[in-house]
């Protein structure tokens, strides 16, 4: 399985270690690993340069792009869209706070081995908190696009040749790029495979997290540039901003 991962990060040596051990431990290696580091200045740098040697020893081609604009994650994961390797037949995005499961590579790889007409594959992922609370996010059916985000990106697992017919994130969106994308794949009639295993572990507080009125604004334009009925993101984002979620 040719796969490349990309990885933006900041200032995530707190975190970042355990994102690349689960990396290291699964059955199949990504042929590449791109990292696009927005300014790190807490040791992220340097502890990438000891990651590189690494694998180059294990045959992973490594790349260390820096963003110097302030264009945010979705920038970052364009940016390495862009250098991805043209061997790679998957994209997998995992950001530096988020690690995989001992078996997730081989599951996904298992899963496009006996799915060839599929182009994204999702799973489940398991929440961590920092008060020591979990929570499992999983998938609802694609018909909720209109009204809010159904699919679980994080344990999203793309097709490379996705990108060439759908187009790259647009990150002038600060917190639902991703929603973007994935609404602007089910009109286009991408394939969607889905599973109920936990896929990927996530550690929640990050800048989604802590931008929900943000976030309801974006969902709301999206879903008004998307969908045919345009009172349903209306009325979903009225409720959303009256409950606070």
């Amino acid at each position: 399985m040719k796969y490349t991962l990309i990885t933006a990060c900041l200032n995530s040596i707190k975190t970042i270690e355990k994102t690349i051990e689960s990396i290291l431990i699964q059955k199949h290696l990504p042929i590449q690993h791109i990292f696009v580091d927005g300014g790190s200045n807490d040791g992220t740098l340097e502890y990438l340069l000891d990651v590189e040697i690494k694998f180059k020893e294990l045959g992973v081609n490594f790349l260390l792009i820096k963003q110097k604009t302030k264009g945010g994650i979705y920038e970052a994961w364009n940016m390495g869209l862009k250098k991805v390797s043209n061997n790679s037949e998957y994209i997998f995005i995992l950001n530096s706070d988020d690690w995989y499961l001992n078996n997730t590579i081989e599951l996904v790889s298992t899963f496009f081995t006996n799915n060839t007409d599929v182009d994204i594959f999702c799973g489940n992922s398991l929440n961590h908190y920092d008060n020591g609370k979990k929570t499992i996010s999983k998938n609802k059916s694609l018909k909720f696009f209109p009204f809010l985000m159904p699919v679980n990106h994080p344990a999203c697992f793309i097709r490379k040749n996705i990108y060439s017919r759908v187009g790259s994130f647009n990150d002038k969106y600060r917190v639902s790029a991703d929603y973007d994308f994935l609404y602007r794949c089910m009109k286009s009639k991408i394939t969607f495979g889905f599973t109920e295993n936990i896929l990927i572990n996530r550690l929640m507080g990050g800048f989604a997290d802590s931008n929900k009125n943000l976030a309801r604004i974006e969902t709301l334009k999206i879903g008004l540039n998307n969908s045919k009925i345009t009172l349903f993101p209306r009325i979903v984002y009225l409720l959303r901003k009256l409950i606070r979620i």
